[in-house]
């Protein structure tokens, strides 16, 4: 069995690798240079502060948003969940819903009766039995819960005859369907089957909208999905190790402060940033981006997770270090193989940026509990 995921994200990061040392020498030199200057870096100063103890609160990212309301009130979602709901986009922009996919392939594709109790177990959680209601740009969205579903509408068949190659084109033609226009009262997600009869394999795809839930999210729902060969429960898909790792780091509080301040401000500062080079691979269409909805799957070779986990060891870095660093030398011969001119021009100065959303692991109290395992936390 292999799985591949794809996943649109509507939202950036608000953590990155910024250099802390670099901002600070800026903002005093600058400071002690110009005069005019001490209020706005004043101003940043502070304001990161209250930003990152709202952070620190229980780890939930503006209050207004996300803080748990009274006894007997709907729980606000939080703010990425909610922008993502409304649609965080420009209209003008045209971009797709943020949908994520997860696809299973299969030899013998499940029948829709076999999926029935995947569908009772995803039906317990919250999020997704719900769909997130509130005012377009307002702090009020919620979760409204759908009575009486039609369990048989979350599941959808679609046949065909085709080979591995043509199954992943079939897979691309359903990913962007939307998942609330069109269906009735439904939950935003669904099983999707792609029943092959052809000499490829067949798959089972599962669409949920990323209003829902994260990555991590959806691995507390997975664990609830998988069993071992045995037939046992698969549990702690998430290693422990990680959650230590995260809390440890939470009680450094100054260092984390040293570390989110330089941050924000290198993020803030990215709307006034030069647009990124145009290169063979990615050209942009800087203030007039528009979503062309030109979509294609990627299925690469499997690579053992101890191999990345050797590397990253080796070079004293992190596994999604590695994953970029692949990812970059991907991008550069593919360059090299157009000629791209603007790559041997601009050589090692070329800008081409991704931002990545960091996912905060959650406390098992959390995951446990139905109505919070599924949310946004990044």
């Amino acid at each position: 069995m292999q799985s591949t995921t794809s996943s649109h994200l509507t939202a950036t990061a608000v953590t990155s690798l910024a250099s802390i040392g670099s901002f600070w020498q800026s903002s005093f030199a600058s400071i002690v240079q110009n005069s005019h200057s001490l209020v706005p870096h004043f101003l940043v100063l502070v304001t990161s502060f209250i930003f990152f103890k709202a952070v620190d609160s229980k780890m939930k990212l503006l209050p207004c948003f996300c803080k748990d309301d009274k006894e007997g009130l709907p729980r606000r979602l939080s703010f990425t969940s909610a922008s993502m709901a409304m649609g965080p986009w420009p209209v003008e922009t045209s971009m797709c819903e943020p949908i994520i996919n997860a696809t299973l392939f299969f030899d013998t594709v499940p029948s829709p009766e076999a999926l029935r109790g995947l569908v009772e177990f995803a039906l317990t959680f919250e999020r997704m039995s719900g769909v997130p209601v509130g005012t377009e740009g307002k702090n009020d969205w919620t979760m409204r819960k759908i009575h009486n579903i039609d369990e048989e509408r979350l599941v959808r068949v679609v046949k065909t005859s085709c080979d591995d190659d043509e199954l992943i084109r079939v897979i691309a033609n359903h990913m962007q369907e939307s998942l609330r226009e069109g269906r009735g009262e439904l939950p935003w997600w669904e099983f999707l089957i792609i029943d092959n009869s052809g000499s490829g394999k067949s798959a089972v795809v599962l669409r949920i909208e990323h209003a829902l839930g994260d990555g991590l999210s959806l691995v507390k729902l997975f664990e609830g999905f998988l069993t071992k060969e045995d037939g046992s429960p698969v549990e702690n898909l998430v290693p422990t190790s990680m959650n230590a790792k995260f809390e440890k780091q939470k009680k450094s509080k100054w260092g984390m402060y040293a570390k989110v301040i330089p941050s924000l401000g290198k993020v803030l500062g990215l709307p006034v940033s030069k647009y990124d080079d145009d290169t063979a691979f990615s050209k942009s269409a800087n203030k007039n981006m528009i979503y062309n909805g030109n979509r294609k799957i990627v299925v690469f070779n499997t690579v053992p997770l101890t191999f990345i986990k050797d590397i990253k060891k080796a070079s004293g870095v992190t596994v999604n270090d590695v994953l970029f660093c692949a990812l970059s030398m991907a991008i550069h011969e593919y360059n090299k193989l157009l000629q791209c001119p603007v790559q041997m021009k601009r050589g090692k100065k070329l800008q081409c940026r991704a931002l990545m959303p960091v996912a905060f692991p959650r406390p098992a109290k959390e995951t446990g509990d139905h109505s919070q395992a599924m949310r946004n936390k990044w």
